[in-house]
């Protein structure tokens, strides 16, 4: 049942048929999220917003990125998250997001919800956005770069992206994104990982500062985004 933060926006007659398209799929969706012991006071945070404005959401999954005893074990007492453990599934498995393309392939529900630890507090139910990758295939928010700022030259011709079609394409953060699992968004995911295995987001931009990236090569674009170059080229 819905508590009264949901009521003002479940009250329209278009509303409530939103709700029952989600109520229809809410066994195939779920929630997806990683951190390390840092950013675990944020998710505690984003966790609070998300349960308290849609108690109706679906299974929540934290993979541990680095959490200590007592991040876990407060997560671990809560009945609708299920923490998971983090598998080292390559030498570079926490350099330049490599996990993420990893926890995105292990979740068996069809319609995926990822948001990072630290970016979430909601206003709006999460059942829209479930909706939308339902309708859509995929839930994407633009970032305002364009593919030829993140991309470097020799990542067209490794994904056989067609330059002159999409130097100017416009990109999406990988913050915040949903996908359908069934559909061409599942595929790209294991390519993703793929390459990510292979090390193909290792690396930043020549002017690249955030020491956040890897800085075992140099990409020859603006503006290198590491996961997020990967996901766009796919």
């Amino acid at each position: 049942m819905l508590d009264k933060a949901n009521h003002s926006y479940i009250h329209s007659a278009h509303a409530r048929r939103v709700y029952t398209d989600y109520l229809r799929i809410r066994l195939e969706c779920a929630l997806v999220t990683a951190t390390d012991s840092k950013h675990a006071p944020y998710l505690f945070n984003a966790i609070t917003s998300i349960h308290r404005r849609f108690p109706d959401h679906p299974l929540l999954h934290v993979f541990d990125l680095g959490m200590n005893r007592m991040q876990r074990r407060e997560l671990s007492g809560v009945p609708w998250i299920r923490l998971r453990e983090m598998e080292r599934f390559a030498t570079h498995w926490k350099q330049n997001w490599s996990w993420k393309p990893y926890i995105l392939a292990q979740l068996k529900q069809r319609y995926v919800l990822y948001f990072d630890a630290a970016n979430i507090v909601l206003y709006r139910p999460l059942l829209l956005w479930f909706r939308a990758i339902e309708r859509n295939g995929y839930f994407l928010i633009e970032n305002g770069q364009t593919m030829h700022q993140i991309t470097p030259p020799d990542y067209w011709k490794l994904f056989d992206v067609d330059q002159t079609l999409f130097s100017d394409a416009p990109t999406f953060g990988a913050g915040l994104m949903g996908y359908d699992k069934h559909g061409f968004a599942g595929t790209v995911i294991d390519e993703v990982l793929t390459r990510t295995i292979e090390g193909w987001n290792l690396g930043r931009s020549a002017q690249e500062i955030r020491k956040t990236y890897d800085s075992s090569v140099i990409r020859q674009c603006p503006c290198f985004r590491a996961d997020q170059t990967l996901f766009k080229d796919r």
